[in-house]
């Protein structure tokens, strides 16, 4: 979880280039103005514990082919 920000990739050392308000989801907002990536990692992690996102993810997968839905999400 995290993509390039996954605790596992990142540097110590290594902060985000934008403010947190560009990586915060609005129902959980960061306290800080710049965030490092392990900490960024984190507050993704602890997120999709949070709303059982975990279950709705499904990891090491690939995608071959999709189909654009005509269907508009509400």
């Amino acid at each position: 979880l995290g993509g390039v920000w996954n605790c596992d990739r990142v540097y110590d050392e290594l902060l985000t280039e934008s403010s947190s308000g560009m990586y915060e989801y609005s129902d959980e907002p960061i306290v800080c103005e710049r965030i490092s990536g392990k900490h960024l990692s984190i507050y993704l992690e602890n997120y999709a514990r949070k709303y059982n996102l975990y279950q709705r993810i499904q990891f090491d997968s690939r995608v071959r082919n999709f189909i654009k839905s005509e269907k508009k999400l509400q």
